[in-house]
């Protein structure tokens, strides 16, 4: 309800208004927004109103930052939310690779240690004591055959009746001669059979650290695998490594013996056989000699060693 100022024709400068029960005056004009507002006057309605669409828009503005906030939070989120996962992918990926590194490693070093423990023995006191072996078999050798030789000898030079001592040290020497070469020759062989088994067992030992190497050098496809699945292919290479370096004893076994040597033959057959009957000659020749010497007298014997010009049976 309105009231009037003045008479007239005149626009009346106030009026009234009512606002919950009371009356109000302002002027002229004024919704009744403003009076319920408590706004009287033309210029504090539009302040009000200007002041509030101010507002408005400042809340619209804050409504559209907090969208946008909301939506940069968000957005922030799934893409920590992926690098998270990104970075669990690579974390599980390096303690697969990891794992089956430090396996593979492990294997290889407790597979390792037990060839060469096991090829240990093969040492250089091993291979000289081979090769000492190898010459106490020739030893043993000669050792007989020098022992017959002997033997036949003095018998040969009974039989021709020889007893010069320079002749008897003449054929010894021969003897010791083709002993003492043998000898030398034998060395240089046992050395070669030392030599040849250092040599098998360094191939063997080779191929037995290669096939470690080989049975390792496969692994399991650790991208699409679990850790699980890579523990699981360890544990069966690692059976197939334990099984290789478990047969390094039978190998070494293999290897290890006493040397073969092979049957000189009789090396003094013929200096036996031949000495004699050189010396028989060379007696046969004095006796002839001392005959001649003494004019054919009769009663010698030919057969006879003389010491001197001539000689009587």
């Amino acid at each position: 309800m309105c009231i009037g100022g003045g008479g007239g024709s005149r626009a009346p400068a106030t009026q009234g208004y009512f606002s919950n029960g009371s009356l109000i005056i302002g002027e002229p004009g004024l919704p009744q927004e403003a009076i319920d507002n408590g706004i009287t006057t033309q210029a504090g309605w539009q302040s009000f109103s200007q002041q509030r669409i101010a507002d408005q828009q400042i809340a619209a503005q804050k409504d559209i930052a907090q969208q946008q906030t909301d939506f940069n939070t968000k957005q922030l989120d799934e893409v920590k939310q992926i690098q998270a996962q990104q970075q669990q992918a690579v974390d599980d990926q390096a303690l697969k690779q990891s794992t089956y590194n430090q396996g593979q490693t492990q294997a290889l070093g407790d597979a390792s240690k037990r060839i060469n423990d096991a090829f240990g023995v093969f040492g250089d006191d091993y291979f000289n004591q081979y090769a000492n072996d190898y010459m106490n078999q020739v030893n043993d050798q000669l050792g007989y055959q020098r022992t017959q030789a002997d033997k036949q000898l003095a018998f040969g030079l009974a039989r021709q009746g020889i007893s010069d001592s320079q002749q008897r040290a003449n054929a010894t020497g021969l003897l010791d001669e083709t002993q003492g070469r043998t000898i030398a020759d034998e060395i240089g062989q046992a050395q070669q059979a030392a030599g040849t088994l250092r040599s098998n067992v360094g191939q063997a030992k080779q191929s037995l650290l290669g096939q470690v190497a080989t049975a390792q050098s496969v692994g399991p496809p650790i991208a699409t695998s679990s850790l699980g699945d890579v523990n699981s292919a360890l544990n069966q290479q690692n059976q197939q490594i334990s099984g290789i370096a478990a047969n390094a004893g039978d190998v070494v076994a293999s290897l290890k013996g006493v040397p073969t040597v092979s049957s000189l033959g009789n090396i003094f057959s013929a200096l036996t056989t031949g000495t004699a009957g050189y010396l028989g000659g060379v007696n046969s020749n004095n006796a002839n000699a001392a005959y001649k010497a003494g004019a054919g007298l009769g009663g010698t014997n030919p057969n006879r060693v003389y010491g001197g010009a001539a000689g009587f049976g």
